[in-house]
C-alpha cells in the first residue's frame, strides 16, 4: 500500500507499508533517500524507475534493505549507494549476530517467520562528517549525527530549507 505525496516539482515522498522514502527526480537522474524494507521495493521501483543514487540515513532494515531489489530489477543501470562510514561496520555486526537479531525481532514484532538477512549491499561511497552532493543543479549536504544509531545521516537541502531526518 503506497501513498505518493508531492513536495516540490522534483521531490516526492512515498509512504510504503509505514515507511517513508524520498524521491528526487531531475532531467538526468533519480535519487532516493532511504529505500524502505525489502518488501517495499517493487512499489517504490514502479513509482521511481531508473534509480541512479541512494542515500541511506542509517543501516536499519526499514531504511536500507530495499537496495538489492532496485539493482536486481535494473541490472543494466547501476545504482550508487552513499552512506556514513559506520554503515559497513553495522552490516558486519549484523552478519555476526543474525540469529540473535532474528530472535529479538520475532519477539518485538510478534512475527515468528522473521529471518535476519545475511546479504547486504555495502555503500559505494562513505563519508565521515559531511558530504556535499550536487544533483540536478541542487546542493544536498549529508551530515553525520548520532541519533537513533551511530551511523546516522541527515540531509540538508539549503535552497529549499528542507531537512531529511531519517528517523
Amino acid at each position: 500500500d503506497m501513498d505518493t505525496v508531492p513536495i516540490t516539482p522534483n521531490l516526492t515522498m512515498l509512504r510504503v507499508n509505514g515507511w517513508q522514502v524520498y524521491v528526487w527526480r531531475d532531467e538526468d537522474s533519480v535519487t532516493l533517500i532511504d529505500t524502505g524494507a525489502p518488501g517495499s521495493g517493487a512499489e517504490i521501483l514502479s513509482a521511481a524507475p531508473g534509480i541512479d543514487r541512494i542515500v541511506l540515513t542509517h543501516g536499519h532494515v526499514d531504511h536500507c534493505f530495499g537496495v538489492g531489489h532496485f539493482e536486481a530489477e535494473d541490472g543494466a543501470h547501476p545504482t550508487r549507494v552513499v552512506a556514513h562510514e559506520a554503515v559497513p561496520a553495522r552490516f558486519d555486526r549484523y552478519k555476526l549476530t543474525a540469529g540473535y537479531n532474528a530472535v529479538i525481532n520475532r519477539r518485538q514484532f510478534r512475527a515468528r517467520s522473521i529471518e535476519w538477512p545475511l546479504d547486504y549491499r555495502y555503500p559505494d561511497e562513505t563519508y565521515r562528517d559531511t558530504l556535499t552532493l550536487t544533483v540536478g543543479g541542487e546542493t544536498f549536504e549529508l551530515r553525520h549525527a548520532r541519533g537513533e544509531t551511530d551511523d546516522g545521516t541527515w540531509v540538508w537541502w539549503p535552497s529549499a530549507r528542507v531537512v531529511f531526518a531519517g528517523d
